[in-house]
């Protein structure tokens, strides 16, 4: 029996995780366990005098995710918009807002100088076109006050159950595109 995996383009980032994780054991004999660990982070909710966010239009997925210092750009569900204030903030955030809705950001703040380089959310890879700021941040509010000001959240600190994956072994084998069934690749770009 073969596993069907959800549409990339409409999978949540969950169900992409769990993906890759089914893929590799198989292309590189990946052998790991998972460790979940309590740390310190922060819990999404919702602020005092309620949501700021503007809802997507219904039957609309926002577009990908923009970042630079100081800003995020995109749209997505609160546990989406929770993950990439934790990449922001390099600490994670838990959504516990209870929102179901689809929501569109442009979250302007002060950046925290241990930020370092702009970074695209999503492949950890660097944008110097993102170092050019049109605008001086400098005057914009902490993180945690734009969240709350400009969305209408609030990030409590909390402690977070986070779950590691730890290698026990892996095989280096290099494949070529042709011996890769092409649903298989196609499903994870």
């Amino acid at each position: 029996m073969e596993a069907v995996a959800p549409d990339p383009s409409t999978a949540t980032h969950a169900q992409l995780m769990e993906m890759v994780q089914q893929l590799l054991p198989d292309r590189f004999q990946l052998r790991f366990h998972q460790v979940t660990k309590e740390v310190d982070g922060y819990s999404l909710v919702i602020a005092e005098g309620g949501v700021k966010m503007k809802e997507a239009q219904p039957g609309v997925r926002p577009g990908g995710w923009s970042s630079r210092p100081g800003s995020l750009m995109g749209g997505g569900d609160t546990a989406v918009i929770g993950f990439t204030i934790q990449q922001a903030l390099r600490v994670p955030v838990r959504d516990d807002t209870g929102l179901t809705g689809t929501y569109e950001i442009h979250l302007r703040f002060r950046p925290e100088p241990s930020a370092g380089t702009a970074r695209n959310i999503w492949f950890g890879t660097s944008r110097p076109e993102l170092h050019d700021h049109d605008t001086d941040s400098t005057d914009a509010p902490s993180i945690f006050t734009a969240v709350q000001e400009q969305l209408g959240l609030r990030l409590d600190p909390a402690k977070i159950k986070v779950e590691y994956l730890v290698i026990d072994s892996a095989v280096h084998k290099l494949i070529s595109s042709s011996e890769m069934k092409s649903t298989e690749f196609d499903k994870l770009i």
